[in-house]
Parts: C-alpha cells; sequence; structure tokens
C-alpha cells in the first residue's frame, strides 16, 4: 500500500481522492457551445432583400448581354453555304461541282 504523497511503482503518482464523488476532478465535463446569434428580424429581410437584388441583377445583366449578342450577329454579313467553319474551326472545303 502507499500513503498518500508517494509514488506507485511503476512511477505514476497516487491521486488523492478528493471527495466520495469526485474521483481526480473534471476530466469528462463538455465545455459549453457558443451561442450563435441570429440577426434580428429587419437584419434578415434586408438580408434577403440583397439577395432578390443580386438575383434581378443578374437576370437583367443576362438579359443585356443576350440581346448584344444578337444585335452583333446581326450586323455581321451571312456566310455564304459551304464556308461555315468545321469542328476544328477551320473552313470546310469547297462543294465539289458536279459535272
Amino acid at each position: 500500500m502507499t500513503s498518500g504523497g508517494r509514488q506507485r511503482r511503476d512511477g505514476s503518482a497516487k491521486r488523492v481522492q478528493l471527495t466520495s464523488g469526485d474521483h481526480g476532478g473534471p476530466k469528462d465535463k463538455k465545455k459549453n457551445r457558443r451561442k450563435t446569434t441570429s440577426p434580428s428580424g429587419t437584419a434578415a429581410r434586408a438580408a434577403v432583400l440583397r439577395e432578390v437584388n443580386r438575383f434581378r441583377q443578374a437576370i437583367q445583366d443576362a438579359e443585356q448581354r443576350r440581346t448584344a449578342r444578337q444585335s452583333s450577329q446581326a450586323q455581321d454579313p451571312p456566310v455564304p453555304p459551304g464556308t461555315e467553319p468545321g469542328p476544328q474551326g477551320r473552313a470546310a472545303p469547297p462543294p465539289a461541282k458536279e459535272a
């Protein structure tokens, strides 16, 4: 048997029993979770409105790009048939003339 302040044979110090219900202090206590704060009603509404405005702006930008693309295609002269770029980006060979 070992007394209060002595070490055991294996080198580990003997822990003193604090009370009948507590043997060695808090080992398994979980830390308290941090509480997350939720935004107030007005802040949440403002966040939703910002998202809606961002979505509307994205739609408007896409529409502008589409109309610009269509107007630029209308200004380009039409490509004669048989000279459209092929799959590699090169012009297709001219059509064979029939005799």
